[in-house]
């Protein structure tokens, strides 16, 4: 039995998130209790919540205090996440610590939020359509690119509002369908070029050690060598080989993928690249109690 970690990411957020694992369990309220955003994440509005400089500080503390948990009587081997679920990652395989995490993720948030304000951008998902079709009809198309390989049957890409509707419409007339994503900008677009680089000199103040487990990264889809510094910058302006990341853990012997955060998006990806391996997700009480009792003899 070898297990993976998922920490979830940005889309994921509801009011109420967290709220009877803070209520029941005193490992949960000493994550959350490091900042001051519980009351948004257990009461909303949803409107504060869904702001990107908030949104990814709570989907990030929601995080970690289910990992809290589940690290008393599970050991993942792997850890990965989506977009802002690779901090998430990170934090948990001690890579940084969670004060420092903290930071770093609510300048991030509050960076990409800057940068894309009245960007008019977007993104949008692209359900059951061939890669290389899709690959060609991009690459005539300026302003717009793929953001993130979620499944064997969604691609996300990302741009201009204008350049995202000729994409759309070209798609949808080759037999595509399209699910526009609510999110407040381009994610992993050039457009955030400028983020890349003022984020880079941000993570340079941080310390960061060797990670306690074995850490699969967006920006490659695998384990990499290369500088932290250098692989997260890049991260918020790339694309994100989720799919890729799922593939590579799987080919080395992981056979229990846990998608912990708020949501279960990550875990349909998942079944939907491989439907041998077993999924779980942990949000509340009653999924960590579930967990508990299928994998803890």
């Amino acid at each position: 039995m070898s297990i993976a970690f998922i920490f979830n990411g940005q889309g994921s957020q509801y009011v109420g998130m967290g709220k009877d694992l803070f209520d029941k369990y005193d490992e949960v309220k000493k994550i959350y209790n490091k900042t001051s955003i519980s009351d948004l994440c257990f009461n909303g509005p949803i409107e504060i919540l869904n702001k990107t400089e908030n949104t990814q500080i709570c989907i990030f503390t929601t995080s970690l205090a289910i990992a809290s948990l589940l690290q008393k009587d599970i050991k993942p081997e792997f850890v990965a996440g989506l977009s802002l679920g690779e901090y998430s990652a990170l934090c948990f395989s001690e890579m940084i610590s969670i004060d420092d995490g903290m930071e770093i993720v609510k300048e991030r948030g509050t960076l990409m939020a800057n940068e894309l304000l009245n960007s008019n951008s977007g993104m949008a998902a692209v359900i059951n359509f061939n890669e290389e079709k899709l690959t060609s009809i991009l690459s005539k198309i300026n302003g717009i690119s793929i953001a993130n390989y979620n499944s064997n049957s969604q691609i996300v890409i990302t741009g201009l509002n204008d350049c995202l509707d000729i994409a759309c419409k070209k798609i949808k007339n080759e037999g595509g369908r399209i699910i526009p994503l609510k999110v407040s900008g381009a994610f992993h677009s050039p457009l955030l070029d400028n983020a890349s680089v003022k984020l880079k000199s941000i993570l340079k103040k941080y310390k960061f050690n060797s990670p306690k487990y074995r850490v699969v990264y967006n920006t490659y889809g695998n384990e990499s060598d290369k500088d932290i510094v250098d692989i997260l910058s890049l991260q918020i302006n790339n694309p994100v080989y989720f799919r890729q990341s799922i593939e590579y853990m799987i080919e080395n012997g992981v056979d229990i993928f846990i998608e912990i955060g708020p949501g279960k998006a990550l875990s349909s990806f998942i079944k939907n690249i491989n439907n041998k391996v077993k999924v779980y997700s942990v949000f509340d009480v009653e999924s960590y109690e579930s967990v508990k009792r299928e994998l803890i003899l």
